[in-house]
């Protein structure tokens, strides 16, 4: 390789060996970040080093909700902009420049949001730089949001794809007619050579309060005292892993944000956080856990999957049901129905858990219908899921989890999301969905989705907009409310009229004037609008189940609303495409381009391995390798006063290498008994030992309203209060009334963990001089 060559960063190689002299040198992100959406500018370099005209193709993952609006082409002497077209009609403005050997830009997006970014008849030593627009959705809480841009792209598991390595360290992936015409990447088991990445987004200050990044070294700077200014702390980094901004916000009210559009429309989204709709009632629960067990989740995914679910069983009582489903390629269960939450329930479960390890492939549709049949035929129920979510052929994923009729709650993990499919599948099912990067803990956030789900803050919610008579929704908001999700509308009345928005269901209203908003963003509101409407219709493309006449007939009113809402909004879909044509001075006619892929580096924690086995040239065989690793949990002898055979805290606290406090409250969580209480030989070590558990969850935050572990807390509670108070002498009395008290949301506690597990480190016989240790805590 030449000093040029290496300056240029030209790593990756054609298949005769020979270098690729052509690099994307740089992918640049920059816009602004609302709490209701992203209006972005994703910038592309391209130099040719080449002899002759190419054609490169660049694949990326659209982010969560979103939409392409139009590109700018830019090289010597030109810039001209992209125009919104059928998908047929582009194509063929595309392929007709082609040939006129014109400098021609296409913009395609396929099935699972796969967007091919074509750029055709680049000369040799020419630069040539695509600006593409887009709007984003962000993954809108109660105390603020989080926003993903894919940076990466993972390889996907499709019972009928090819996985084939075709040259040491890369691999590409064969996908079957029924993808259509796009184009993936080869995937290189090296970061070396590929291009840089960077970001320079904008987030107004409005209640922020803190902006973070789980992914990247970011640069925070005050602009004006109106907004952050967010960058890439290094120089470049490295495309194997999303961007992940967090901005956690101060206020618990609802906002509004506003836009005219030119039309002289003011098109409105509004924020309702669900803490407005009232207290969450507590009932029994119905609900199966789904476990990605596939090869992909092998590591630290599956062994805090396992802790998680573990964890989320310490909060059941004995009238809650569940079920627990491991799958990958194949499907196993704790049995065929649901399972008491009681000690024989747990007593199972605890067997089950040990056995799932990483191995196979994503057969996740199998995975949601083996839980539908579980719980049926109970009808209120839940299911949690917990996947990298690498699939691919998301449509008929979609179709037969929302045929389950079950809401299907997602939490993601990877570093190249998957987030815009589990948002959709969480969505289309009446569920949430969280998406995490490996850096993240799994179980914490598990067991925080857990503590959500359930009965929900509000149902039957209906929305109406007053005061304006042509006022109108943009789309049907969800009537359900669930804890920490807040309620989300849009919609649109003529600008000058000063209408309010109106919640009502059967325990409650809400009115939120739509005049105070934050500020006038302009046509974003609207984007973001059309592009949320594309998602939607685009989570319903090409799932009808009927085929023969009725089936065409479905399909082409599918293919007809996404192409309204394209033109509508100006933004692209699978129907409509962006295309341009520069013609240069200079083209020669019928000199056909060679087409070079743009290659992508493995996302970060995917082990090229696990999808491009050498000399392994199908899935299929690759499945056969299976990764096992120990099991999370061991089962303990069984308590003199329970018959329930908990794992102690200590035990599952094994599995990690330096126990942090978030450990050892999710091992705590996972050795609660069914009876709300710790396990012990005896009833007084029971009560000193849930007295210790509980005074620990306290000290880290978590009270019987507030925190993560508040279920497990309120079930400690239950047990104490229900405890034969003639076996404790007074100073013990006191001291459980003081910390019972502080668990209820009263004085706080002084003390610190750390003292406790110094004597006491989760075994279910605490010593009884712990009382004194309490008692100097306290």
């Amino acid at each position: 390789m030449t000093e040029t060559e290496e300056a240029l960063g030209f790593g990756p190689r054609k298949n005769n060996g020979e270098p690729v002299r052509l690099a994307m040198q740089e992918l640049h992100l920059s816009g602004k970040v609302l709490p209701v959406g992203a209006r972005l500018m994703l910038q592309h370099v391209f130099v040719s080093g080449e002899l002759d005209p190419i054609e490169v193709v660049y694949a990326f993952a659209l982010p969560r909700d979103a939409a392409l609006r139009q590109f700018h082409v830019t090289g010597e002497g030109f810039r001209v902009r992209s125009e919104l077209k059928p998908v047929e009609e582009a194509e063929k403005a595309y392929e007709d420049g082609i040939e006129a050997g014109s400098l021609s830009t296409l913009a395609k997006i396929h099935q699972d949001g796969v967007v091919n970014l074509a750029v055709g008849n680049i000369r040799p030593g020419e630069t040539v730089a695509v600006q593409l627009e887009l709007v984003a959705g962000v993954n809108a809480r109660d105390d603020g949001y989080r926003f993903r841009f894919p940076f990466a792209l993972a390889p996907g598991y499709h019972p009928k794809a090819r996985m084939v390595e075709t040259q040491p360290g890369t691999g590409e992936i064969e996908l079957p007619e029924e993808f259509g015409d796009v184009i993936l990447p080869a995937w290189t088991a090296e970061m070396e050579g590929l291009h840089h990445v960077s970001f320079d987004l904008e987030i107004p200050m409005m209640s922020s309060l803190e902006v973070s990044s789980p992914s990247h070294p970011i640069s925070v700077r005050r602009l004006n005292g109106e907004s952050d200014r967010v960058t890439l702390a290094t120089e470049g980094d490295v495309p194997n892993r999303d961007l992940v901004l967090d901005v956690r916000t101060e206020t618990s009210e609802a906002m509004s944000f506003a836009g005219t559009d030119g039309g002289g429309r003011t098109n409105f989204i509004t924020l309702m956080p669900s803490a407005l709709f009232g207290e969450r009632r507590e009932e029994p629960r119905r609900v199966v856990f789904v476990i990605d067990r596939s090869g992909s989740m092998d590591g630290a995914p599956m062994r805090q999957a396992l802790a998680a679910v573990n964890a989320c069983l310490g909060a059941l009582t004995p009238e809650d049901r569940f079920g627990i489903v491991a799958f990958d390629d194949k499907v196993e269960s704790t049995g065929s129905s649901l399972l008491a939450g009681d000690a024989k329930g747990r007593e199972i479960a605890q067997g089950f858990l040990p056995t799932v390890h990483a191995r196979g492939g994503t057969e996740l549709a199998a995975g949601i219908e083996a839980a539908a049949k579980i719980i049926w035929p109970e009808q209120d129920a839940d299911i949690l899921l917990v996947t990298d979510g690498q699939v691919m052929g998301i449509d008929p994923i979609l179709f037969r989890a929302r045929r389950a009729g079950l809401r299907v709650h997602c939490l993601g993990i990877g570093s190249a999301s998957q987030d815009r499919f589990l948002t959709q599948l969480a969505r289309e099912t009446g569920g949430t969905s969280q998406f995490l990067t490996p850096r993240e803990r799994v179980d914490m956030a598990a067991v925080e989705l857990f503590s959500t789900m359930g009965r929900p803050m509000a149902s039957g919610v209906a929305y109406e907009v007053q005061g304006a008579e042509d006022a109108q929704l943009a789309l049907r908001p969800s009537g359900t409310v669930h804890a920490g999700n807040p309620a989300i509308v849009y919609g649109s009345y003529q600008s000058g009229t000063t209408p309010t928005l109106c919640a009502t269901w059967n325990s409650g209203s809400l009115t939120i004037p739509l005049s105070s908003v934050r500020c006038d963003l302009g046509e974003t509101v609207k984007l973001v609008q059309g592009a949320r409407l594309i998602t939607d219709a685009d989570a319903r493309f090409g799932q009808s189940s009927s085929g023969g006449i009725l089936g065409r007939r479905m399909r082409t009113r599918e293919e007809q609303h996404l192409e309204k809402l394209s033109r509508e909004y100006g933004l692209a879909s699978r129907r409509m495409a962006l295309v341009a044509v520069v013609e240069r001075p200079g083209d020669t006619s019928g000199q056909l381009p060679a087409t070079q892929v743009v290659p992508v580096g493995m996302p970060e924690g995917t082990s090229y391995g696990s999808y491009f086995p050498s000399s392994v040239s199908s899935f299929a065989s690759a499945s056969a390798l299976r990764s096992h690793g120990s099991g999370l949990f061991t089962v303990g002898s069984a308590s003199s006063v329970s018959s329930f055979s908990s794992p102690h805290a200590s035990e599952a606290m094994e599995a990690f290498d330096e126990p942090t406090a978030d450990d050892r409250l999710v091992a705590l969580a996972g050795a609660i008994a069914p009876d709300g209480g710790m396990p012990g030989r005896t009833p007084d070590q029971r009560v000193l030992a849930t007295v210790l558990a509980l005074t620990l969850f306290v000290l880290n935050g978590h009270t019987a309203a507030r925190g993560i572990f508040a279920p497990h807390v309120r079930r400690l509670l239950l047990f104490l209060r229900a405890r034969d108070s003639a076996q404790q002498n007074r100073e013990q009395t006191e001291i459980i009334e003081r910390v019972v008290d502080a668990a209820k949301g009263g004085s706080a506690l002084a003390g610190s963990s750390d003292s406790i597990l110094e004597e006491w480190d989760g075994k279910s016989d605490p010593d009884p001089s712990m009382w004194k240790r309490m008692r100097e805590v306290l």
